[in-house]
């Protein structure tokens, strides 16, 4: 899997779309095993033994590369760019593989539908508990972002066919749109250049045949996967069903890539080479 972020320059503001696994994750994961050795007080040896599941599910399930250089920080000093200069982070989610960097730009304000904070704040309670649970490290935010929530569940306004979307606060170019059901309040987020937008749907797809509006298709592994790790299963194929009918009635309009299809990242790739 890759995970597609974006970094958006927006006037004097500097936005990240999703972190990606952050530099503190990157060591962490590099010795998962670290969690069982011994501890000099209880409550630490406790906690780190929570972690191991986490761990070792982030290993099995993603095996991210655990290189430094690939964490957003240092891509976006490769790019000039200081960590103070990054103002802004939209999330679509808290999961583990989009939240991970919140601590290497601690000072940055941090915008996520107030659905999703809240549910991982609570340990993501439901049906399938246990999975809802590893899918949150709330080491990735213990250093207390400065969060600006959206209640996309009421009001807001329609954006191309969808609605409860909400403009980011100070970021007129830029929407939050609900895509519930992989999570409880996972969004997709919309950025306006040039008169057309750009849609990251985050994880309301994972193959980018999922969406294709003549003969939609995936492989049994990432159905599998996407099942496994959905809050809510109606929601969640209801929610790419609306990207499916957006890539097909607004092909013009808008530009649309989901977080994790290395086709879609490596198309972008090979526009910028």
């Amino acid at each position: 899997m890759v995970c597609h972020c974006l970094l958006v320059e927006a006037g004097d503001r500097l936005v990240l779309v999703d972190t990606g696994f952050g530099t503190l994750d990157v060591e962490r994961l590099r010795r998962p095993w670290q969690a069982i050795r011994p501890r000099p007080r209880l409550h630490e040896t406790d906690t780190a033994r929570r972690q191991l599941p986490r761990h070792l599910y982030a290993h099995l399930a993603t095996r991210p590369r655990l290189a430094p250089e690939e964490t957003a920080l240092l891509q976006v000093e490769r790019l000039g760019h200081a960590r103070g200069d990054v103002t802004d982070i939209v999330l679509t989610h808290l999961d583990l593989d989009h939240a991970g960097g919140l601590p290497d730009f601690p000072h940055a304000r941090v915008h996520v539908d107030r659905a999703e904070l809240e549910s991982a704040m609570s340990g993501a309670v439901s049906p399938n508990g246990r999975m809802q649970r590893l899918r949150y490290w709330p080491y990735q935010w213990a250093h207390g972002p400065d969060w600006v929530a959206y209640d996309t569940a009421t009001g807001g306004e329609s954006w191309l066919g969808f609605g409860g979307v909400r403009e980011l606060e100070g970021l007129p170019d830029m929407r939050l749109v609900p895509l519930p059901g992989h999570s409880a309040g996972q969004c997709g987020v919309a950025v306006r250049e040039n008169g057309r937008w750009l849609f990251h749907a985050a994880d309301s797809y994972f193959d980018h045949r999922e969406v294709d509006p003549e003969r939609a298709r995936s492989t049994p592994g990432l159905a599998g996967f996407q099942k496994q790790l959905e809050f809510d299963a109606a929601a969640r194929r209801e929610s790419r069903q609306r990207v499916r009918d957006l890539v097909k009635e607004h092909p013009g309009e808008v530009e649309v890539f989901c977080t994790h299809d290395p086709v879609e990242f490596d198309r972008y790739v090979s526009e910028a080479a």
